[in-house]
């Protein structure tokens, strides 16, 4: 299975989690700030898509630009942590699979200890 290290952009020290499925990875990107998210089912005959949907605290619900029309829901959850993982939104923390952040830190210690 593959697994995902979430961390702060800036500070690559402040881990959120390591060892996630992409789902899980999605949930500590999107709520890390207090904010809920879901995924709502639209039907649309013949179709069936689903759209993120996400709420701060200050404010209702709010439609993202991420969804997905694959040919079921557990598939369109895995495309849409897929899409915000890739993202890489500004104030929002990182996700990258767990070996390549593994790679990351091991160059910059390297490169610290020169």
């Amino acid at each position: 299975m593959t697994t995902f290290t979430v961390f702060d952009q800036n500070d690559s020290s402040r881990i959120y989690g390591r060892g996630l499925s992409a789902v899980e990875a999605m949930r500590e990107i999107l709520t890390y700030d207090g904010r809920q998210f879901e995924i709502r089912t639209v039907e649309e005959k013949p179709y069936t898509h689903y759209d993120l949907w996400s709420k701060d605290l200050n404010s209702g619900w709010s439609k993202t630009v991420v969804g997905s029309w694959a040919d079921t829901r557990a598939e369109a959850e895995q495309e849409i942590a897929q899409s915000v993982i890739d993202a890489g939104w500004d104030r929002h923390p990182e996700a990258m699979l767990d070996a390549d952040f593994d790679e990351m830190i091991a160059r910059i210690d390297a490169e610290n200890e020169e």
